[in-house]
């Protein structure tokens, strides 16, 4: 009887050794699950967050980039008019008005040349210009007049999108403020230069943009003593240029939009490059599509002066 009580007592014990160290197993396994499924879920936030801040910083760099560019092509020199279209249609200013002054009208490369060209905007009539060059995709050269700007800023805007080139007609036009006697006064034609070429930048919101292009007031040929003007030209890298054709729509009296394209006609001739004169005016602008469908009739191609 006392053999099996010992018996029992010793099972008794031993199971309950046996159930504290299964329980303390239990207790071991519970914990490192315990700390498997933190860590996991630890890992997932921090990838979680990773890939959100990663996200992040695409979508930053997304809204940055085009700016980035953006500034990039502002802070590149600008001439004359919007590089891709200067590739595509610009031609030499010095190389045409040598052309002009050398009375060489032949074609260029084989090929012939019109250049349109606007005088006196920008204006209200500038937009209506441009619309109806865009139909035919057409570029022109406007030369433009500073105090015009100042007035019609946002289509200088519109010329450079269209294509166009920008050229430099003074800031005044004013005749009695730049000529003396028949004589330009030069002091008075630096500062209007500069002053001119100042406004297409800022209207442009672009300060490394330049023009090479100018165009005195009533034409090279209207005056005397020009040779002053023509050497600040020079140093500042710029070319006068005048014109070949014309539909005298600044001369003498009123004439309709069928007298002008007349005189186009005639002025134009047999002709095979073209630098035509044209100014920003309802009777022009009424005759501009019978214009370019005669040129193209003619088989000249459209040309901007760089």
């Amino acid at each position: 009887m006392k053999v099996t009580r010992r018996r029992k007592k010793f099972n008794k014990k031993k199971g309950l050794v046996l159930f504290f160290i299964g329980l303390f197993f239990l207790i071991i396994m519970f914990l490192s699950i315990k700390d498997f499924f933190e860590k996991n879920n630890q890992n997932q936030l921090e990838k979680s967050t990773f890939l959100n801040e990663s996200d992040q910083i695409k979508q930053t760099i997304a809204l940055i980039k085009p700016e980035m560019l953006k500034n990039n092509e502002k802070n590149e020199k600008v001439v004359g008019a919007d590089p891709e279209f200067v590739k595509k249609y610009g031609a030499d200013v010095f190389e045409i008005s040598k052309k002009l002054e050398q009375q060489d009208y032949s074609p260029i490369d084989g090929k012939r040349i019109a250049f349109l060209t606007f005088d006196d905007g920008p204006s209200k009539y500038t937009e209506d210009i441009l619309k109806i060059l865009k139909q035919r995709d057409v570029p022109a050269t406007f030369f433009l007049v500073g105090n015009q700007i100042t007035e019609y800023e946002d289509k200088v805007q519109k010329i450079y999108e269209n294509g166009s080139a920008l050229g430099n007609h003074t800031c005044s036009h004013n005749f009695s403020k730049l000529f003396k006697n028949k004589s330009p006064n030069l002091e008075v034609f630096k500062k209007e230069i500069v002053d001119t070429n100042n406004l297409i930048k800022k209207a442009l919101k672009n300060d490394n943009f330049t023009t090479n292009v100018f165009r005195m007031p009533g034409g090279s040929k209207s005056w005397r003593n020009t040779s002053d003007v023509f050497d600040y030209l020079k140093e500042i890298k710029m070319a006068s240029i005048d014109w070949n054709a014309l539909n005298s729509d600044a001369e003498g009296r009123y004439k309709n939009s069928n007298e002008l394209f007349e005189r186009f006609k005639a002025s134009v001739g047999d002709k095979e490059m073209v630098v035509s004169l044209m100014h920003e005016k309802p009777s022009t602008l009424e005759s501009l599509p019978k214009v370019l469908d005669f040129l193209l009739e003619k088989g000249f191609t459209f040309k901007i002066l760089i």
